[in-house]
């Protein structure tokens, strides 16, 4: 089956807050936790967490935890989380979305304004979802943008979000303009698919400035990394998770299976 997605090249992205920008931090350790016996989970959880916390003091030399060490403790989390069965809940947070606010499937997407995967998904598989279940789903739009491949990915991503508080109505046809023009993002493109999709051309430039905005996709990427996601397209379909620009039919298959067991 593939998993077509956008990935960072031997690196991790993260959040860098202090300097209010994105970084990569080199992956160092890489566990193949299947491989263990199941006799050795818990104490390797148990090592596992004492090791972090002497590494992180060790690193920090008894200083306050850097951000760095954050991003340490938080890839601890996932792994943990991810042997224990399970990673934390990601939910619809404030963010825009389609269908109904009361459907029994809510299908939540992390994404990259400059992943060609994901304008795939957009323009091709979402508007089948939606003319199949229409009502009975509800499509959520978040952010993870890759900014180590992709230079336009936090820009794209302010811009969206800004028509969104402006003018929430006109978010996704201003999300999907986007993904049609790849080549062309930049502020100019913003600025003249933010007018020309209703939103006040001074209101705009305001919001793409306001450190609020920056915050809320900082959010988006924060809730994703705690759910294990490092690629896009990344979606969850009421809890189960789903990578890759897969064709219509595995959503298919993953949306039947949702509503069946909320029956």
């Amino acid at each position: 089956m593939s998993t077509q997605q956008d990935t960072p090249s031997n690196s991790e992205e993260t959040f860098e807050p202090a300097r209010n920008r994105y970084r990569t931090q080199e992956e160092v350790i890489e566990f193949r936790w299947s491989q263990l016996a199941p006799w050795l989970i818990a104490p390797l959880l148990f090592a596992l967490g004492l090791g972090a916390g002497y590494l992180i003091w060790g690193l920090s030399g008894g200083r306050a935890a850097s951000s760095a060490d954050s991003d340490l403790l938080v890839a601890v989390a996932t792994q943990v989380a991810s042997i224990e069965g399970g990673s934390p809940a990601v939910t619809a947070d404030d963010d825009p979305w389609l269908g109904s606010e009361s459907a029994k499937v809510t299908i939540i997407e992390f994404a990259d304004v400059q992943c060609p995967y994901c304008y795939r998904f957009r323009t091709e598989t979402l508007p089948q979802i939606m003319e199949k279940y229409g009502d009975q789903v509800r499509f959520v739009a978040r952010d993870f943008p890759l900014t180590s491949i992709h230079p336009e990915a936090l820009p794209g991503a302010i811009a969206a979000e800004c028509v969104y508080k402006i003018n929430p109505t006109a978010y996704f046809p201003f999300s999907t303009a986007l993904f049609n023009n790849q080549a062309q993002l930049g502020q100019e493109l913003y600025r003249s698919l933010a007018v020309s999709n209703g939103v006040d051309q001074a209101s705009f430039d305001s919001c793409n400035n306001n450190q609020e905005t920056l915050d809320e996709v900082r959010k988006d990427f924060n809730d994703a990394r705690k759910a294990g996601v490092n690629s896009t397209p990344h979606f969850f379909i009421n809890g189960v998770s789903l990578v890759g620009a897969q064709p219509f039919e595995v959503f298919d298959q993953e949306i039947q299976a949702a509503l069946d067991a909320a029956q």
